[in-house]
């Protein structure tokens, strides 16, 4: 299996240029791509440092990509207590139905965004 589509579709879909003609994930390949150029990153043969080093460099892509996910599921918190905020105040100046519905509204899509983003 020295070639797996698979693993490059995913090497690709995190921003690395999977290994190939004119192509190395560590970097240019360097040479001439007369001898079908760079498979550092193949799985065969099972004894060199290739899947090892792809591995490193998807588990450092998949770390920061959590940490984002983290910042904007914090973001996205601190979003809907704002808006729950927005919702008491309109409750309490509630002199019509329109603020109270509006407020209604509001309470319900904070909850419901909150509940997405902590399931």
């Amino acid at each position: 299996m020295a070639y797996d589509p698979a693993l490059h579709a995913a090497i690709r879909a995190v921003g690395i240029t999977p290994c190939g003609d004119r192509s190395c994930i560590f970097g240019a390949a360097g040479g001439m791509a007369t001898n079908g150029g760079c498979r550092c990153g193949d799985l065969d043969p099972p004894t060199h440092k290739g899947p090892d080093r792809v591995a490193r460099k998807l588990t450092a892509a998949l770390r920061s990509a959590l940490a984002e996910i983290a910042r904007l599921r914090a973001l996205g918190l601190e979003a809907c207590d704002e808006l729950t905020g927005a919702a008491k105040g309109l409750e309490c100046r509630s002199d019509g139905a329109a603020r109270r519905t509006w407020a209604k509204d509001a309470y319900a899509t904070a909850e419901r965004i909150r509940k997405e983003l902590t399931r």
